[in-house]
């Protein structure tokens, strides 16, 4: 016969047994939760850090491209002032050499005939100014004196003029004939071929 005692063993037993597996349900209920919810967790990390790091990547191509461009500007701004120091030293140059041209025996000829050139736009007994270097006004003063058929009164024009003539009459008239102005009429021509040639250099340099 059996006793109370080993009822109440057997009752404990089958307790026992029903409340371990209901905690084992129980638990691997909560583990599966909380590993679905660590993965959703992980997932949305993973979301942001990969938005994180596009977001970076973007900034950074949008960064390198501001930079290249900014660059670019920045080079070709060099590029440019280097050209037009280059066009200034070359009109320099082409200035100092119409100066030694004055020196020269053939000035001589070319000034009478630029003369010539420039009076001859004037009618017989017009009054004009006539600006000359001192230099010129007392190499070809004997030329310009005996040259009667327009009224001349002859004025000392600025070195700078290097050379040439520049005639005006009256307020409303002028011929400049000058050296300096003849080179720097052809500033655009001489600009052109440089930057033409520098061109073609960085093509090649490239």
């Amino acid at each position: 016969m059996i006793t109370v005692e080993e009822k109440l063993n057997t009752f404990s037993k089958l307790v026992y047994e029903r409340v371990k597996k209901e905690s084992e349900t129980s638990l691997n209920s909560i583990h599966e939760k909380n590993n679905k919810i660590l993965k959703e967790h992980r997932e949305k990390i993973k979301k942001k850090a990969e938005k994180i790091i596009e977001k970076k990547i973007r900034d950074g191509e949008i960064k390198k491209r501001e930079m290249i461009s900014n660059a670019n500007t920045s080079i070709k701004k060099q590029i440019l002032n280097k050209k037009k120091e280059m066009l200034k030293d070359i009109l320099q140059g082409v200035k100092n050499l119409a100066f030694e041209f004055t020196e020269k025996k053939e000035y001589e000829n070319y000034f009478k005939k630029t003369f010539k050139e420039v009076v001859k736009d004037f009618k017989k007994g017009e009054k004009i100014d006539l600006y000359l270097t001192n230099k010129d006004l007392v190499k070809f003063d004997k030329f310009l004196n005996t040259y009667n058929e327009i009224k001349i009164d002859l004025k000392s024009a600025d070195e700078s003029i290097i050379g040439g003539v520049i005639a005006i009459k009256g307020d409303s008239f002028k011929i400049d004939a000058s050296l300096k102005t003849l080179v720097e009429d052809n500033k655009d021509i001489l600009g052109r071929y440089l930057y033409k040639e520098l061109d073609k250099v960085g093509d090649y340099i490239e």
